[in-house]
């Protein structure tokens, strides 16, 4: 219980923190708009800057990334190199956190990087253009339940909750506060269509910003014939992603105490979904 508490105070920090509160202010989104430009930092774990935009990013240049996501990542490292993974997919890659301390930590691992936003989009290939682009690849495309295009809604003051708008017209993140966004059309695909092209998955990071249960819709071959081990962001239709999940066979489990099942219903914000018998865990 303790450790699905944390999850719930790591979502609490990332949309209530005090320079993401700052932003409801006109002057100083006015402000954060006119020093966004491409910045590098460094950050632990990865051994190369890594591009960002200076505005929308402010909280990790200021803070350097210390921490960032450490135990997931470092979960994630571990899960590849237990299971010999070849292929890890970054699903909604925004600047390549995990795609960056992935490929450093596991250098025989190919990685697949899915990213919508256009300006997501130039940072990756700013990075890789001056620290190589060997084992990376980026595709400018949101993973669906369908192929073709999507309204997606891009949010021009953090970077960080851009997310699909649903047929319906509502954003799946329609309870958090907009203050500045702006809708466009991007390419969409499905996992099952893009494994056809690419290869079958091993490793899936999924943080799509509430379009989760879409993106396993539409990999549903890939995750009932190949099973790669998922970790997913969970903030929208919790009870139908665990349906989906436990009729293919996976598992729930709490990715900072991975040995540690997460009874329904419902799902914590952050999971890792495992075949029990299948996955190593280390």
């Amino acid at each position: 219980m303790a450790r699905v508490f944390s999850h719930g105070l790591e979502r609490f920090r990332r949309r209530y923190h005090p320079l993401h509160q700052v932003r409801r202010f006109p002057p100083a989104r006015w402000v954060l708009h006119r020093i966004d430009r491409l910045w590098t930092i460094r950050i632990q774990g990865i051994p190369h800057p890594v591009h960002l935009w200076l505005g929308r990013n402010l909280g990790t240049v200021l803070s350097r990334g210390l921490g960032e996501e450490r135990e997931e990542r470092e979960l994630l490292i571990g899960l590849a190199r237990a299971n010999m993974c070849q292929t890890f997919w970054d699903v909604g890659t925004n600047y390549g956190l995990f795609t960056f301390s992935l490929r450093a930590a596991v250098p025989t691992l190919k990685v697949e990087a899915f990213e919508p936003d256009p300006d997501y989009v130039v940072l990756l290939m700013e990075t890789l253009s001056n620290h190589g682009a060997d084992r990376v690849r980026v595709h400018a495309v949101a993973l669906s339940d369908r192929e073709g295009t999507a309204r997606f809604e891009r949010d021009l003051l953090t970077g960080t909750t851009g997310g699909l708008v649903e047929a319906s017209g509502r954003s799946a993140r329609a309870n958090e506060p907009q203050w500045n966004s702006r809708v466009i059309e991007v390419d969409a695909s499905t996992m099952d269509a893009e494994s056809a092209k690419l290869g079958m998955p091993d490793l899936v990071k999924i943080d799509v910003e509430g379009a989760e249960l879409a993106a396993l819709r539409g990999g549903y071959r890939t995750l009932r014939d190949h099973k790669p081990i998922l970790l997913l962001e969970c903030t929208h239709k919790q009870d139908e992603v665990r349906r989906l999940l436990e009729d293919l066979g996976y598992e729930v489990r709490d990715p900072r105490c991975a040995t540690v099942s997460i009874a329904g219903p419902g799902m914590p914000f952050m999971a890792l979904a495992i075949i029990p018998g299948l996955h190593r865990l280390g």
